[in-house]
């Protein structure tokens, strides 16, 4: 049975199910291939998560429905534009929900903060847009940066930038790897 769970499987992934096996974290092959089509599996219901969302505030931004538009000192140049940043509707909602779940977990005060840090990098991207990291897999121009357990989704605006989407991060989905 064990050939025939691996036969089909590169000698790298071979070698590394038998050496899953030896070591004893796994009864057999078939239990470390499950596994990793487990992993797989959340990985691609994580990024099919991220896609919806990501869709829905393209198409909120599209719209030109904001929640709120925020307009930041970026320089200490009062001559400088400012640079800002808007929320969309959904992206919004989700730092609502952030906060309120922040609450939950570890009261008023850090509900607080995680708000306030996430509204500062907020701004800190609309000084600096190239921050982040593309993702084209996305959709055209968006970006994201990750911060305190959270993902922000962005796209550069004329001045700034629109916030599509807010996350958790990396803990919840492991989407920072995809190739």
């Amino acid at each position: 049975m064990r050939a025939r769970l691996t036969a089909g499987l590169a000698p790298r992934w071979q070698r590394f199910v038998a050496e899953q096996v030896a070591a004893g974290r796994y009864a057999g092959p078939a239990q470390v291939i499950e596994r990793g089509l487990h992993a797989l599996e959340r990985r691609e219901k994580a990024l099919w998560l991220v896609r919806d969302t990501v869709a829905t505030g393209l198409a909120e931004a599209e719209a030109a429905r904001f929640a709120s538009d925020i307009e930041v000192d970026v320089a200490a140049d009062t001559s400088a534009p400012k640079a800002a940043y808007r929320l969309t509707p959904s992206a919004r909602e989700f730092l609502g929900k952030a906060a309120e779940k922040a609450q939950k977990d570890a009261g008023d005060g850090y509900a607080e903060s995680l708000v306030s840090l996430l509204l500062d990098r907020m701004a800190f991207l609309a000084a600096r847009p190239a921050a982040g990291t593309r993702r084209p897999d996305l959709g055209p121009e968006i970006a994201c940066f990750p911060d305190h357990g959270h993902t922000i989704y962005y796209r550069e605006a004329v001045q700034g930038i629109e916030v599509i989407a807010l996350l958790p991060s990396l803990a919840d989905h492991p989407l920072h790897d995809i190739d």
